[in-house]
Formats: structure tokens, C-alpha cells, sequence
């Protein structure tokens, strides 16, 4: 009888556990990416609804320096999940250029606007700080614009070829203008307050609620691209 050789099975634990690990990963990196988009939403629409208020006459100084607490924390949560999309080790998303200084600076300005609302909250030099605040986010959202790019064209070759998708991302490559454009309001206006006091709270509850607006718009277009490019 001819010999016959009895091969044992090739299991493939290996490559099924890393798959799996990557794929809890990536879901996890969703469920992040949908959690930072909806505090940075629900701030950006607090800094409009309140700067609204604030232009209606209501309460406008207050509201002027709670507006822009919102809109600092919109700007943090912003740059800390751009960031995390463009980590040097995400095995999903890699930036083609550095990117981590303007991130880091978008960060910046956010934390800055939400120290500087509070201490004009609690009234001291209420009127020098507002549009001071105004200034430094407007600088931290035109940093957030190469970072924003980066992210688009990072996930524009993985788009399927539908309408909705590409809506969805025609929205998305605008938001780096969007953020261009309001960051250079956000700068004039400070500066602008900070020239003429007797309308010092006026200019800042305009730029607070063209920030808030914008990072709104913003984090609901990229923030849907990303949870839809991660999903796959």
C-alpha cells in the first residue's frame, strides 16, 4: 500500500484574532469619532443659540462670555478628534503631511476661549477679554485648516461612487474654506472690538456665533464622513 502522508490542519487563530482585533478598532474609533462630533454639535449650537439671545438685547454681556466658553469647547473637542484621525499610528487614516503642531494649536485656542470666557464671565475686564477671546479662536480656527484637508483627502479615495457619498464629500472639502473664512471674521471682529468698546459686545456675539456656526456645519459634514468611512 502506498504511504500516504496525513498533514495536520493549519489553523489560522492568528490572522482571524487580528482581524477581529482591528475590527473592534476601528468600531471603537467610530463610536469615538460620533462621540467627539456630538460635543462639539451640541457646544457650537449653544455658542449660536446664546449669541442669538445675546443680539436679541437679552443678557448680552453675560451671554456674550458663556458664548464663548461653547464656542472654545467646540473648537477643543474639534481638534481633539481631528487629531485622533490623524494619530501617526492610526491603521485606518494617516496623514500625508505633519499635522500635529496646527492640531495642537486649534487645541490651544480652544482651551484658551473657554480660560478667557470664564475669567470675563466672573467680570473681570469683561470688555478687553471678549474680543481677546474672539482673536485667539479665530486664530485657532484658521490653524484647524490644513488639518481639515488632510483628513478629506485622506478618506476621498475610499468614498463608493454614489450620489450621497459624493455630496457628502463635496460638503466636506468645503469646510476648509468655511473655517478660512470665519477665522479671518473671527480675527477682524476682535480686533475691530477691541478698537471700539462701545460696541465691543456686539462684534463679539457675531464672531461667537459665526464660530459656533461654523464648526457646526463642519463637525456634522466631516464628522458623517468619518462615521460612514470607518463603518466600512
Amino acid at each position: 500500500m502506498a504511504n500516504i502522508e496525513v498533514h495536520p490542519p493549519v489553523h489560522r487563530g492568528g490572522v482571524e484574532t487580528k482581524e477581529t482585533d482591528r475590527e473592534k478598532k476601528i468600531e471603537l474609533k467610530r463610536k469615538g469619532t460620533i462621540g467627539g462630533v456630538a460635543v462639539e454639535v451640541l457646544a457650537a449650537v449653544g455658542a449660536v443659540v446664546l449669541a442669538i439671545i445675546g443680539l436679541a438685547g437679552v443678557f448680552p454681556v453675560d451671554l456674550a462670555a458663556v458664548a464663548a466658553i461653547c464656542a472654545g469647547t467646540a473648537l477643543l473637542f474639534e481638534g481633539l478628534s481631528v487629531a485622533a484621525q490623524l494619530h501617526p499610528r492610526s491603521s485606518v487614516i494617516a496623514p500625508r503631511e505633519p499635522v500635529t503642531g496646527e492640531v495642537g494649536v486649534e487645541a490651544l485656542a480652544g482651551l484658551g476661549g473657554i480660560a478667557l470666557g470664564i475669567i470675563a464671565l466672573a467680570g473681570a475686564a469683561t470688555f478687553t477679554l471678549l474680543p481677546i477671546t474672539a482673536i485667539v479662536l479665530g486664530a485657532g480656527m484658521l490653524f484647524a485648516v490644513h488639518p481639515l484637508t488632510e483628513v478629506t483627502h485622506a478618506t476621498e479615495f475610499n468614498d463608493y461612487d454614489d450620489t450621497k457619498t459624493e455630496v457628502m464629500h463635496g460638503a466636506a472639502a468645503g469646510i476648509s474654506g468655511i473655517h478660512a473664512f470665519a477665522g479671518v471674521a473671527g480675527i477682524v471682529l476682535g480686533i475691530i472690538g477691541l478698537v471700539m468698546p462701545n460696541s465691543v459686545t456686539t462684534y463679539s456675539l457675531v464672531t461667537f456665533l459665526i464660530l459656533g456656526g461654523t464648526v457646526m456645519l463642519g463637525s456634522a459634514a466631516l464628522g458623517g464622513k468619518l462615521a460612514g468611512y470607518l463603518h466600512r
